[in-house]
């Protein structure tokens, strides 16, 4: 049988349609009975598949011991269970691509139990200071709010139980902002629009008929039979609608946390089918968008609903249905509103003006992106131990901010936090943190030394371009990766220690480091990135290890002072223009034999090199 007839069969099953009604006695025994007969159908259709019939029973079995852990009262242990099934489906995601979220129009209903029509703040998420109230939902994580969104008003009425001629019911269209951030690193004059700019959004709600009609290749066909057992679990109609605890939500509850938890610096959200009812389930789809939590950033004026998501949705003012004839000419009139606006206007949120000292108040947990950003006339800053994170651009362009101290409790310093603070001197970064991001230290011209800590895995790009007085660095056994222009144009830099912790030295990573006279490469790295030591015009000298193969194109041009060169016989290839500008290269002492110089690819406009005297069997230095 071909693949397309075998999962057509196996779909079209009358037990395997969704959403699943069921008799509400004792949901462990129908799920396993309902995976079970699922697996065995697909060891059956797949069998020469062993792979996929493994990977299924995985997903299967995990998602039945994380309902029966849960059951017992083992929470922790049901999340362990539940972590082992995404193991497997995350390999192969079912994602929206967030462009094609807006495709759909986004309605909220909320009851406002009286004629007055509200603002749009109170149409957004539950505020962070009515969480106790919060009740529990299919998609919901126990006190934490979240963003639910339909694409009608219809499912979205029936999904609250109300009746919006009876009932005050208030309506707002939503519109997911997927604006990329701007990236500053060579335009100062901009400041982003976001925090964020990554989006991850599972799709849930297909349905097995979609899926015969609609995954068209055999790749979409196996991530489906994976997906499904996850996709069923999270689609029993709720058999006891006004009971406080509901069996049918432990597995969708846990993908949520999940979903929030592995990608907590992205804009996360699920998109599902309605399991009110059947009805409900043809009516359209939901959204769930979970917020990021604590509220307790620096300098933030939205102090309760995620600053996250208020700046990723502008909606339109709510409008009461009971005041038009029915809910579709209410929702006639807010397809034609084009007045969709945020909650609070991103710009004002940091009007304060501040001038010399300022110190975060106690009790603050996230210094949030762009908190004190442009903040020109701050001098010093005290930071609390409350604080565990520092934020994209936090500090960018303060430029008259001289001395920082980050306490302990830091964990992660975000891309470009103190980027273009052009009188920073001095900083003290604890061991604490564990990530810095990408242009962390960009542009700061006046930092003449800094101690990374031995718990800082990656040395981001761009983290310290154009920090023209960083005399001297050494890189700590921790750090496996330097990235693309990491040291760029850091043109008073002599001397720096790469330790052979560091596999890979990404391109242009000194860049215009004009005063580098030496370099140690260690053993570990396998390849010369292009431009890795471009224009280094004072390297006299440089040692290759053994462990090098290639040399990347223009990695050392214009290193007009390089007068001697050790290459082992590892290398193979060396890259266009890789020694172009050498001009006072003179030796290049070779490990190898004259005829293994012979089979090296060198290529174009290396002709300082080629002209120098070659030294063969060269061992008198360690490489």
């Amino acid at each position: 049988m071909r693949e397309p007839e075998k999962f057509k069969e196996i779909f079209s099953k009358n037990e395997y349609q969704l959403p699943i009604r069921w008799d509400g006695k004792d949901f462990y025994a129908t799920l396993y009975k309902h995976l079970k007969n699922y697996r065995e159908d697909i060891d059956n259709f797949y069998r020469d598949d062993t792979e996929l019939c493994e990977e299924v029973k995985t997903v299967c079995l995990g998602i039945c011991a994380a309902v029966d852990c849960s059951f017992r009262g083992y929470p922790a242990e049901a999340y362990k269970r539940f972590e082992g099934v995404m193991g497997v489906l995350s390999k192969n995601p079912l994602l929206i691509d967030e462009k094609d979220v807006n495709k759909e129009l986004l309605y909220r209903v909320v009851d406002v139990e009286n004629a007055a029509v509200p603002n749009r703040q109170r149409i957004f998420h539950v505020p962070f200071s009515m969480r106790s109230k919060m009740s529990t939902q299919r998609y919901s994580i126990p006190g934490f709010p979240s963003l639910y969104l339909g694409t009608s008003v219809e499912l979205c009425c029936m999904e609250m139980n109300k009746d919006p001629q009876r009932d005050y019911i208030c309506v707002s269209r939503f519109e997911l902002q997927t604006d990329e951030r701007i990236n500053i690193f060579f335009d100062s004059e901009q400041s982003p629009i976001f925090d964020n700019d990554e989006f991850k959004i599972f799709d849930v709600s297909i349905k097995p008929d979609t899926a015969i009609k609609k995954t068209g290749h055999d790749d979409g066909k196996i991530k489906y039979i994976k997906w499904y057992p996850l996709i069923s679990a999270c689609s029993y109609i709720r058999a006891m609608r006004d009971t406080p605890y509901s069996a049918e939500y432990i597995i969708p509850q846990l993908f949520l946390q999940w979903a929030r938890s592995e990608y907590e610096e992205a804009v996360v959200g699920i998109k599902y089918f309605s399991c009110v009812s059947w009805l409900a389930s043809t009516l359209g789809y939901n959204y769930v968008f979970p917020s990021t939590g604590t509220p307790y950033h620096a300098r933030k004026t939205i102090t309760d609903y995620c600053a996250r998501l208020s700046h990723r949705f502008k909606l339109t003012a709510p409008k009461l249905i009971k005041e038009y004839d029915s809910i579709w000419s209410c929702t006639y009139e807010i397809e034609k509103d084009l007045n969709l606006d945020y909650i609070e206007d991103i710009k004002d949120t940091n009007d304060e003006e501040i001038i010399g000292e300022y110190e975060i108040r106690e009790g603050v947990s996230v210094i949030g992106a762009f908190a004190f950003s442009g903040c020109s006339k701050l001098t010093n800053i005290i930071i609390p131990d409350s604080v565990t994170s520092i934020g994209d651009y936090a500090f960018s362009g303060c430029s008259n901010l001289e001395k920082i101290t980050i306490p302990g409790s830091v964990t992660s310093i975000g891309d470009c936090a103190f980027s273009g603070c052009s009188a920073l001197k001095e900083i003290i970064i604890q061991n604490s943190v564990t990530s810095i991001g990408g242009g962390a230290f960009y542009e700061c011209s006046a930092l003449k030394e800094i101690i990374i800590p031995d718990s800082i895995p990656n040395i981001g790009e761009h983290t310290f371009s154009l920090c023209s007085s960083l005399k001297s660095i050494s890189i700590p056994n921790s750090v496996t990766n330097i990235g693309e222009y990491a040291f760029e144009a850091c043109d008073s830099l002599t001397n720096i220690i790469i330790t052979d912790s560091v596999t890979s030295i990404g391109y242009a990573a000194f860049l215009f480091c004009s005063s580098l006279k030496s370099i140690n490469i260690p053993n570990s790295v396998t390849r010369l990135e292009e431009d890795t030591f471009s224009c280094c015009e004072s390297l006299t000298s440089i040692t290759i290890p053994d462990s090098v193969t290639s040399i990347g194109d223009h990695a050392f041009f214009e290193c007009r002072a390089l007068k001697e060169i050790i290459i082992p016989d590892s290398v193979t290839s060396i890259g266009d223009f890789a020694f172009s500008g050498c001009i006072e290269l003179k030796t290049v002492y070779y490990s190898g034999t004259e005829e293994q110089r012979k089979i090296i690819s060198i290529g174009r406009g290396n002709d300082e090199l080629e002209k120098a005297d070659w030294v063969y069997g060269f061992s008198g230095k360690e490489s």
